[in-house]
């Protein structure tokens, strides 16, 4: 996946209900910070042949910094589960541990937009898991932020 200064047109993409993420999905076992961020994102699809993952949520006021935008550490955090359900929806059995994050913010979200997020699995390894992620503003398809991930699957996670 190019990043894309406008939003990609998701009839771009041949979205299916995600499978093997639904384990990543349940937010049955989900405690603190991880369930306070995954409970408003509304997974879409994923496109098999793509290995993308389309998910979105709407930005509520606990989101905001103190200028009434979407928090950077927010969308961090998003970056981090949405590319890690893409990686288990790409065929992982786990997301395994974060060894590298970065995120660059390029436009803010504010109070009451939906953001749409495209997640692309870039490479599923024995030891290591490759991913990002662009967050686009709905209603005008401007990116505000980019991201990219790494994941730790080997040693001990290898033999989940």
């Amino acid at each position: 996946m190019s990043v894309a200064r406008k939003m990609p047109s998701l009839s771009d993409f041949d979205l299916v209900p995600l499978q093997n993420a639904s384990t990543a999905l349940d937010l049955s076992h989900i405690v603190g910070f991880n369930k306070l961020t995954m409970e408003g994102i509304r997974y879409i699809g994923f496109d098999k042949k793509a290995l993308t993952l389309i998910a979105e949520f709407d930005v509520e006021e606990m989101h905001l910094n103190g200028w009434k935008t979407l928090h950077g550490g927010m969308i961090a955090a998003i970056v981090d589960l949405v590319t890690a359900a893409a990686l288990i929806a790409a065929g992982h059995p786990h997301s395994g541990m974060s060894a590298d994050l970065s995120v660059s913010y390029v436009k803010a979200a504010p109070l009451g937009s939906t953001v749409v997020i495209v997640a692309e699995a870039d490479k599923v390894g024995q030891n290591l898991l490759f991913a990002r992620a662009a967050l686009y503003m709905k209603s005008t398809g401007d990116l505000v932020a980019t991201g990219r991930h790494t994941k730790f699957v080997g040693g001990s996670f290898a033999k989940l």
